[in-house]
């Protein structure tokens, strides 16, 4: 395990990135702990991520994840790229996709139980409301 981190060291492997926070996405704190402890690692640029985080299977194809959803860049998304990434949000974490099976071997902390669950769809479900008004 060693020598496979001090291969992937060579190729740019560390265990921190020096990037910047991600902006805070939702007012609520519980919610914003949520994103943050659950899906900032792949997408955000902040970077917090463990060496072993590279050698995900959605890592070795480019950042996909990132592509899809940056919360770092939320404070540029326009009022319709906010609300179509909260309803995609809402979306994978009610189907269960989110985060993904093999991520959370690595970071079983970012399981979400059915109250973290709750709170996301409450926090999207209340977003969608005050889009329509």
């Amino acid at each position: 395990m060693a020598a496979l981190c001090l291969m992937l060291a060579g190729s740019g492997c560390s265990t921190r990135q020096s990037n910047p926070p991600a902006p805070a996405v939702a007012a609520n704190p519980e919610v914003a702990r949520i994103l943050e402890v659950s899906c900032y690692h792949c997408h955000s640029d902040e970077g917090t991520a463990v060496w072993y985080a590279k050698l995900q299977p959605s890592r070795w194809f480019g950042d996909s994840a990132l592509a899809a959803l940056n919360f770092s860049d939320w404070p540029g998304y326009d009022a319709d790229r906010r609300s179509d990434a909260i309803r995609q949000v809402a979306a994978a974490v009610e189907s269960g996709t989110m985060p993904p099976h093999g991520y959370l071997l690595f970071h079983p902390q970012a399981r979400l139980n059915g109250a973290q669950k709750a709170a996301i769809q409450s926090w999207a479900a209340g977003k969608r409301a005050r889009s329509a008004h």
